[in-house]
């Protein structure tokens, strides 16, 4: 039935095809002018360029909510809510991982400020400078998902030192491409930056990660 019904469709649409030209002059002259159009008229939505992403990392058991507003031509604001939930030794493993720090569930707080240099925000090449508080890390001793090795264990003997919680504040620089896709609501984004913070024994450290998301741009 809906294949019939599809098939009736597009055949009306074939056939009311070239008549659709010979009364565009009638519909222009008797539809009501959008004065929206011109500049006098137009009003931006208070919400225009307010977009929300998400960005899940399932292997690192994390996932990222991140809320982005401009509030110039080129300079937004945003907030990101990270929050890591699950330990990775489950109960059908074979044997149970070390009680370690890295296994304890956290969450993050980060406040992000960028800059973007040829399109208005939120689209485009952009640069940002952020400042978060983190209470989780991962096993390598970072602290966001696709990170790069930077950390390595001390070793004790044949056995490696387990990495203590590193500080709570962190803070970086990053540089990325923001792009808003069909259909103009939907929101690519990926970053690359780098993070640093002091370690549990108050060694600076840094790490270098990548942030891929995708949302929604009102």
């Amino acid at each position: 039935m809906r294949n019939i019904l599809f098939s009736f469709l597009l055949l009306f649409c074939l056939l009311i095809a070239p008549f659709s030209k010979a009364i565009e002059p009638l519909v222009y002259f008797t539809q009501k002018p959008n004065y929206s159009n011109y500049s006098v008229f137009a009003q931006k939505s208070k919400l225009e360029g307010f977009n929300i992403k998400l960005s899940p990392s399932l292997f690192w058991k994390t996932t990222t909510i991140e809320f982005e507003y401009p509030i110039a031509k080129h300079i937004s604001l945003g907030v990101n809510v990270s929050a890591k939930l699950g330990r990775w030794d489950g109960k059908k493993v074979n044997r149970t991982m070390p009680n370690e720090d890295y296994l304890n569930n956290g969450f993050a707080v980060e406040f992000v400020g960028k800059y973007y240099f040829k399109h208005e925000a939120p689209e485009g090449l952009y640069v940002q400078a952020n400042l978060a508080y983190n209470n989780f890390f991962y096993q390598d001793g970072t602290t966001r998902p696709f990170s790069f090795f930077t950390h390595w264990r001390e070793q004790d003997g044949a056995n490696s030192l387990p990495f203590r919680a590193p500080k709570p504040f962190q803070f970086g620089v990053g540089v990325g491409y923001q792009v808003i896709l069909l259909p103009k609501h939907f929101i690519g984004n990926v970053m690359i930056g780098t993070l640093g913070n002091f370690n549990g024994e108050n060694e600076f450290q840094f790490s270098i990660y990548l942030a891929p998301s995708l949302g929604y741009v009102f």
